[in-house]
């Protein structure tokens, strides 16, 4: 039985793509929500997908909390919470529409890999340029 893999699959194993897992593994029903979200190109929490760069474990949005115990958990200011696991931020996820870079190397990466480093090299040069023009 160790080498049955049944179809299930798990989204937040490996960011928000899809894994197999073995027959015995019964996913929560959260799970198994997060996972369709996932498979319709959405985020597990049903936003739109932000920035193939971004993660939700550089967006300012979460924050870890004790929960259960002694637990450390991560939770998303923009999401609904609850004390239950169905609300808990998985790190390595996609970002979703309401990402915000924690610092300025998330930001660029972010924008290069949504633009084109080129776009984003000129946009940049227009704006200091701007910023350094005599009032």
């Amino acid at each position: 039985m160790a080498g049955n893999q049944s179809n299930q699959s798990v989204a937040a194993r490996s960011g928000s793509d899809p894994v197999s897992t073995p027959d015995w593994y019964q996913p929560s029903t959260a799970r198994l929500r997060a996972n369709e979200r996932v498979a319709r190109g959405l985020h597990p929490f049903g936003r739109d997908l932000g920035p193939e760069h971004s993660r939700c474990g550089s967006c300012v949005h979460v924050y870890s909390t004790r929960m259960r115990g002694a637990k450390k958990v991560f939770k998303c200011e923009v999401s609904s919470q609850s004390a239950g696991a169905a609300t808990d931020v998985v790190l390595r996820w996609r970002g979703c529409s309401q990402w915000v870079a924690r610092d300025l190397q998330d930001t660029l990466g972010a924008l290069v890999a949504a633009w084109g480093a080129e776009t984003v090299a000129v946009t940049l040069k227009r704006v200091l340029e701007v910023r350094d023009e005599p009032s």
